[in-house]
């Protein structure tokens, strides 16, 4: 009896700590239907956990507006959920407003067809939507003027004395500049028009200059580069007169500019005060002059907002003496050493660092040092794994998350990884996901499971909570 109240009791204190205990990036089957896990797991993981939750769940108006926010923020472009469970909400106003804003086809034009609010919306969503709600809106400058902010395309669907009239344009392009790619080449080719949509999105040069039929003046070039120095890589005539505006602004600018600018020792310096990594865009005559080197390497800038690459690069110059012309050349021929300081700047270096892949050390430097996730697919999907034992330090020690990356696994090596996490189940190969050793594994060890089940839940609860 006593045994049998000890072992109760320990289910239970178990049972509340892994409640407590958040998941990260699933909900266990465990907690599937546990309104407040659930909850909770919605406000942690987003949209991570929308297959773990149990379809009937969402007749919960505050778990379903938490997910419809969470797949809102994660860029849904649909609503993966049943209409049918969507249906009681129809007249929920502010259910309705994130459903619209993840699928224009929510809005419902004869209902909401003079409701301000719901149309403008709409439009923003899908500038379709324009064609469906009253004219009187679409006749409203201010109206449109702010679905344009949102959605440069509803331009395209005012109406015609809008877009017509010249004033109108010169607002809606200060309110959004990709305004200049609805406009008829006469309009599109009007400089006045063009200098304001720059103003608001210089990105909308390379259009515009690339455009036969529109003649890009000096001033408007020149505005351009000055907005965005690397606007200058679209400029194919008279480089020299723009590619100095164009470096000055962006040091990293140099990479485009003429091979006059590029040999000019002066120039070149002044830009690579800026940004020491802009050396690689030297002339050779210039990258292959030992003073100039020196220089570079006394006076080279290492900007706040610089990259870990542009790091790597200063390295290798420092190291080696010499201006690489590329980051592929930097690294040929360096020792483990200089490897080893590489990959402890930047991780995902390992991926072009073809002599150092199958080095341990370097390998694991690599893992220690790049700390996103995506970094570390990264290095997966890039680096022939084959030691077995390596990939199981690198899960256990680094990221449970590689699993879906390595190319070399079997069921048993799989097996070994999810008896550390179990969660990792679902991001590995299609191939391996109705291995039953794998499943159970999988839900034994954290819950996991690949949907909502309600026979592995009482498995579950049998394995993990006996006596609960």
């Amino acid at each position: 009896m006593k045994h049998k109240l000890s072992t109760a009791r320990k289910s239970k204190r178990k049972f509340l700590e892994n409640r407590m205990n958040i998941a990260f990036g699933y909900i266990p089957i465990e907690f599937y239907k546990d309104r407040e896990y659930v909850l909770a797991s919605i406000k942690k993981n987003g949209s991570h956990c929308l297959y773990d939750i149990h379809p009937e769940a969402f007749s919960d108006r505050e778990i379903l507006f938490e997910m419809l926010k969470s797949l809102k923020n994660d860029n849904f472009a649909s609503v993966p959920i049943d209409n049918e469970i969507l249906k009681p909400f129809a007249n929920d106003r502010e259910i309705v407003k994130l459903l619209i804003h993840l699928d224009s086809s929510f809005f419902d034009n004869q209902k909401f067809k003079f409701d301000r609010e719901m149309a403008l919306l709409a439009c923003i969503s899908c500038s379709d939507n324009c064609f469906g709600i009253s004219t009187e809106f679409m006749e409203d400058e201010e109206f449109v003027l702010s679905a344009i902010e949102e959605n440069y395309s509803v331009f395209n669907t005012t109406s015609d004395k809008l877009k017509n009239d010249k004033a109108f344009i010169r607002k809606a392009l200060k309110r959004n500049g990709k305004v200049i790619y609805e406009l008829s080449d006469e309009l599109m080719g009007d400089e006045e028009l063009i200098k304001i949509a720059i103003e608001q999105n210089p990105m909308v040069f390379e259009a515009i200059y690339e455009n036969e039929s529109i003649n890009c003046g000096a001033d408007v070039i020149k505005m351009a580069v000055e907005k965005n120095g690397q606007l200058l890589q679209f400029v194919t005539e008279d480089l020299e007169n723009f590619d100095r505006i164009a470096v000055k602004q962006n040091p990293l600018a140099l990479d485009y500019a003429s091979d006059q600018l590029k040999n000019d020792r002066d120039s070149v310096l002044e830009a690579v005060k800026k940004d020491g990594s802009c050396f690689v865009y030297a002339s050779e005559e210039l990258r292959s002059n030992s003073s100039f080197v020196q220089e570079v390497i006394d006076n080279c800038a290492i900007p706040k907002e610089s990259n870990e690459m542009h790091h790597v690069l200063l390295l290798i110059l420092k190291e080696k003496g010499y201006c690489p012309t590329s980051v592929y050349e930097a690294l040929r021929n360096i020792d483990k050493e200089l490897a080893l300081r590489i990959v402890s700047i930047h991780g995902e270096m390992i991926c072009i660092m073809v002599d150092w892949q199958n080095d341990r050390d370097v390998l694991l430097t690599a893992f220690e040092t790049c700390t996103s996730s995506t970094g570390r697919k990264r290095i997966c999907s890039n680096i022939y794994i084959t030691d077995k034992e390596l990939i199981y330090e690198i899960f256990v020690k680094y990221s449970t998350d590689i699993i879906g990356q390595i190319y070399e696994l079997d069921v048993e090596l799989l097996r070994r990884l999810l008896q550390i996490d179990g969660s990792a189940f679902r991001l590995m190969d299609g191939k391996f996901k109705d291995e039953p050793i794998l499943i159970e594994e999988a839900w034994k060890q954290s819950g996991y499971v690949d949907g909502p089940s309600d026979e592995l839940y009482t498995k579950r609860m049998e394995y993990a909570y006996p006596e609960l």
